[in-house]
């Protein structure tokens, strides 16, 4: 498709970025809202070439696989002997990301990151202030909960998430 970039350019654009990132003082880079095996792999290579740390999200469907299409246990098999530092996936509804968590749990062997939208599905707020808030909150620390029951390891907000989120996971779950 003309619209999807050539392996090449791809990684370069990456590794260009990561080069940057690495002279800017970064400890780590977090490459999220990855849709493609070729895309993650072009990032870990990056990172590694770089010598940061690194971890790759990945952006999927209500099945669990890459919106490429692409199993996300093809994708860890692939990315895993770049060494990442997790693994994680995020940028999708509540109602729409447990396949995904439950896929990525079973194939990964370093911690897993969840990051899900919250409130509501991108397509129900139609202008950028759109995304409901009332009670989201809770709901999103009732996922949380069960998430980190199942061994996620890594948990923060994506789209329609607030700092309330993140305050409220952290007091929740993490404050002894």
């Amino acid at each position: 498709s003309d619209w999807v970039t050539g392996v090449q350019t791809c990684a370069l654009a990456i590794s260009d970025t990561v080069s940057w990132l690495k002279e800017g003082g970064v400890d780590l880079v977090f490459f999220e809202t990855i849709n493609t095996i070729r895309e993650a792999k072009a990032a870990a290579a990056a990172a590694r070439n770089a010598e940061l740390p690194f971890i790759v999200s990945f952006v999927c469907d209500l099945e669990g696989n890459l919106l490429s299409g692409e199993a996300i246990e093809d994708a860890v098999r692939e990315v895993a002997p770049f060494g990442p530092t997790a693994f994680g996936t995020n940028c999708r509804p509540l109602d729409e990301i447990e396949a995904s968590v439950d896929r990525l749990l079973a194939v990964s062997h370093v911690p897993v990151a969840v990051y899900a939208n919250g409130g509501g599905k991108p397509e129900d707020n139609h202008d950028l202030g759109g995304w409901k808030h009332e009670h989201a909150e809770g709901e999103y620390c009732r996922h949380a909960e069960t998430w980190l029951k199942k061994g996620v390891q890594i948990v923060g907000g994506c789209c329609g998430t607030t700092p309330e989120y993140t305050r409220d996971i952290n007091t929740r779950f993490f404050q002894a």
